[in-house]
């Protein structure tokens, strides 16, 4: 994905757009060419665990989970505000199609190498600490945004998003899997499916609101601060020892 942004986001730099629609054709056609190859699969009837009513009594009889899925929400909503209007500050300040693709890609391909090093990341700091770490890293990049308006600036420091979404994500999902009863870990990460699914309806709308009325700097400024408060509302969560201790941090 992050070579292909970057390829087409070079030849649509240099020769314009009239290509791009065939070319994403080609491309849709391979995909589904490639779908064909797959086995189908058949699946029984879903567990009466995973049942609506039950995911629900799952919140109400554990605390730290709502709290942690609010938590996740609110990062969401604000992180996805952020990024939503990335592109449009790069162009705002001079940049072009090969620069957007630039600030793509090059997160996508810092994520590859901390996935690979996630479960010893965790079991150096915990998962809490993992968590934590990873959305301050976002914290610090979007804040960064109030004051840097140059459209390399931004590109640049956009590519560290890459490190923030790997930390934070592997952690997010060993600890949704640790807060939910065993039988219901499938729904636990439908759970934390859906908080990110939040993101970029809410975020984008309220971004765009505030990027069309006071501009990017204070989209900036809130959703960084909206991050920070949605980290320490998860870290406060995750009170269980387990999640704080390197040693027990991947333990199923």
């Amino acid at each position: 994905w992050a070579i292909s942004v970057l390829v087409c986001g070079a030849f649509y730099q240099w020769h314009g757009l009239q290509l791009m629609a065939p070319l994403a054709a080609v491309g849709i056609l391979a995909m589904l060419l490639t779908l064909r190859g797959f086995d189908r699969e058949t699946h029984g009837t879903p567990d009466a665990t995973h049942r609506i009513r039950d995911v629900a009594a799952a919140i109400r009889s554990s605390r730290s989970l709502g709290l942690w899925l609010g938590a996740l929400t609110l990062i969401s909503i604000a992180s996805q505000g952020a990024l939503a209007f990335v592109p449009l500050a790069i162009v705002d300040a001079g940049g072009g199609p090969w620069l957007l693709a630039l600030s793509a890609s090059i997160g996508a391909i810092i994520e590859i190498p901390i996935f690979a090093q996630s479960g010893r990341i965790a079991s150096v700091l915990g998962l809490r600490s993992a968590f934590a770490l990873g959305v301050l890293c976002q914290v610090v990049v979007v804040g960064s945004w109030v004051v840097i308006t140059s459209a390399w600036g931004i590109a640049l420091t956009k590519t560290i998003t890459g490190i923030s979404f790997a930390l934070a994500y592997s952690a997010t999902v060993v600890i949704t899997s640790k807060l939910v009863p065993k039988a219901m870990r499938a729904a636990g990460q439908g759970l934390q499916s859906m908080t990110g699914a939040l993101g970029p309806v809410i975020g984008a709308a309220l971004g765009g609101i505030v990027f069309e009325a006071l501009g990017s700097q204070a989209l900036f400024l809130g959703a960084a601060t909206m991050m920070f408060a949605g980290a320490a509302l998860g870290f406060s969560a995750l009170r269980d020892p387990g999640f704080a201790s390197p040693k027990r941090a991947m333990a199923a």
